[in-house]
């Protein structure tokens, strides 16, 4: 995608079709939102950060871009569903702000996108273990870097 914007739209739409696929964090999310394994939780996160910033750090040693903007544009269009999910789970707004509406819809969305295959189609209520999603994921990365390369 030659155009920043078009690659932020990409990074968007892409983020939900991926997290269509069970990736073995939803019973960790549940339990997060019932005050258990917060630690756990966290933990993810910050793995989750320094895979994706060594992800990114390794495409752009390794290959040369015509559009670097468009390339992050893509990116970050990529994180912004979850950063926005974060923001609503670290700020917890208040249902009288003009943007709750937005937000709190925004994260129902995201979160049901999660869990959509798992539910409706698996008919199931258990998410996929974590090391499964781990193996899911990397097997996935592994798909991406070779169409990069």
């Amino acid at each position: 995608m030659p155009h920043p914007v078009l690659s932020f739209s990409f990074g968007v739409v892409s983020h939900f079709l991926t997290d269509l696929i069970p990736h073995g964090d939803n019973d960790l999310y549940l339990d997060y939102k019932r005050g258990e394994r917060k630690r756990a939780a966290y933990l993810h996160v910050i793995v989750d950060v320094l895979v994706t910033a060594g992800f990114v750090a390794l495409v752009f040693l390794l290959r040369d871009f015509v559009r670097p903007s468009a390339v992050i544009s893509g990116m970050v269009g990529g994180v912004l569903p979850d950063v926005l999910v974060g923001l609503v789970e670290i700020l917890k707004p208040r249902p009288e702000k003009r943007w709750y509406k937005v937000l709190a819809w925004f994260h129902g969305f995201h979160m049901e996108n999660h869990r959509h295959v798992i539910h409706r189609v698996l008919k199931d209520k258990k998410d996929i273990s974590e090391l499964q999603g781990f193996l899911m994921q990397g097997a996935l990365m592994a798909v991406l870097l070779l169409v990069i390369f």
